[in-house]
């Protein structure tokens, strides 16, 4: 498992994220991503470790939750879950009414967004076009 310490031997795709000429490639888009207990947001102009996301939860299906959950209140009007995992579907079908905002699932087996509305509703899959 790679560190996400800055002195490690090999970067971690986070610190390489963390680069300048990578951050170009974001353009006008946000960037979260965890590595061990940190999360960092990355944008085009600069980066930073977002203390309130720091998490000792291993499980990756569980932790997106938070993540999506802080972009609601943070004013994000949709999160995309991007997981081929039937796991993150019936976990994010069963909180999506406690996440002020609308949840798409991406899967790359399939094209388009699936819509995750509410509990009890059918799941709607929606040709969006995704975000590069």
């Amino acid at each position: 498992m790679q560190s996400c310490q800055e002195n490690s031997p090999d970067q971690t795709p986070v610190e390489q994220w963390k680069s300048p000429q990578q951050r170009q490639k974001l353009q006008d888009n946000v960037l979260y991503v965890t590595c061990e207990q940190l999360c960092f947001r990355i944008a085009k102009e600069q980066w930073e470790e977002i203390s309130q996301l720091r998490s000792s939860q291993e499980e990756a299906d569980t932790r997106l939750l938070l993540h999506a959950l802080r972009a609601a209140e943070s004013g994000c009007k949709s999160v995309v879950v991007t997981a081929e995992d039937t796991d993150v579907l019936v976990l994010c079908l069963g909180m999506c009414n406690k996440i002020p905002c609308r949840i798409y699932q991406k899967c790359e087996q399939r094209p388009g967004l699936g819509s995750l509305t509410s509990p009890g509703s059918a799941m709607q899959w929606e040709e969006v076009s995704a975000m590069p």
